[in-house]
């Protein structure tokens, strides 16, 4: 069987070895790829390295690591600055697509997550879903759109008849109300009440969301306002 010596060159068509294709799948991170993407698109090093928010040593390294890897050259480097090579940009101009392809992926996984994880259904009066929800959203790290709980706005009565339904795993309101059977609650921030299924205990995002809730309080109550 034919086999090319190192100074032989071959078709495109041929297979590259396991040493190159494979290696260059196993070895590459998406960071060294996306900075010669963003060498094309910008015209230097140093462009780059602003706009990747990172040092021009360490975008002049990676480049070096696909060199290696690719064992193609790249960029050309000299007084004048830094620009593609040849191999470089038709490199950069696959990546571009690979990138896309990524980005795509990145996603696609992202709205499978938010399908698959279920939300906190949450029921809260109407100046509470207003003016304390989203700080306490915040603090808990559910303001992100894909964990992001489901809300329904309802007097107070509405909201405990929501939680003692279990069509809302809690609910807050912003005035006194009578707990019936089944429900159980707590004054969490100032004039503020959680409510929650008697038969159940605040677990899991709902303890996280409650305990913002409870730290945002803290200020208020060293300043005199408990």
């Amino acid at each position: 069987m034919w086999v090319p010596s190192p100074c032989t060159p071959t078709s495109l068509s041929e297979p590259i070895a396991d040493s190159g294709l494979s290696a260059v799948l196993r070895g590459t991170n998406l960071a060294a790829l996306d900075v010669l993407v963003s060498v094309a698109r910008s015209g230097s090093l140093s462009a780059t390295a602003r706009e990747q928010g990172v040092s021009q040593t360490a975008v002049s390294a990676r480049v070096r690591a696909l060199e290696e890897l690719l064992d193609l050259p790249l960029v050309e480097r000299s007084r004048e600055g830094t620009r593609l090579t040849q191999d470089g940009k038709v490199v950069a101009m696959d990546l571009v697509a690979v990138m896309k392809t990524i980005d795509h992926l990145v996603g696609t996984v992202g709205r499978l997550h938010s399908a698959a994880a279920p939300r906190l259904r949450i029921a809260a009066t109407p100046t509470v879903a207003a003016e304390r929800l989203p700080s306490w959203l915040d603090l808990a790290a559910l303001s992100e759109p894909h964990r992001r709980p489901r809300l329904r706005v309802a007097p107070a009565t509405g909201v405990a008849r929501t939680v003692l339904s279990c069509t809302s795993d809690v609910g807050f309101v912003d005035e006194p109300v009578t707990l019936p059977a089944g429900l159980s609650g707590s004054e969490v921030s100032c004039g503020v009440w959680v409510l929650w299924p008697a038969a159940r205990r605040l677990l899991g995002v709902a303890r996280i969301l409650v305990e913002a809730a409870t730290r945002s309080a803290e200020p208020q109550a060293r300043a005199g306002y408990s």
